[in-house]
């Protein structure tokens, strides 16, 4: 009985490890990411600049201004 018993449990431990190797297959094949065609991070710099950009002038005033010329209120 003793031979029997041995021989099941070995049986069974067998089985048991080809169960957890498939499973860390199954995990391994799973987990790898797909192979990308581009990169997933874009540049910061792909922005581009006209040639020519409009120059704004600044409305300055003819005279300066004085904080002594101005009315209390």
């Amino acid at each position: 009985m003793s031979l029997f018993y041995l021989t099941n449990l070995l049986h069974l431990n067998c089985k048991s490890v080809l169960l957890l190797l498939a499973q860390l297959a199954n995990i391994f094949v799973h987990s790898r990411l797909p192979a990308a065609d581009k990169p997933v991070f874009k540049r910061f710099n792909q922005f581009q600049v006209d040639d020519k950009l409009p120059i704004l002038a600044a409305d300055i005033g003819p005279e300066p201004l004085d904080f002594e010329q101005l009315e209390p209120v």
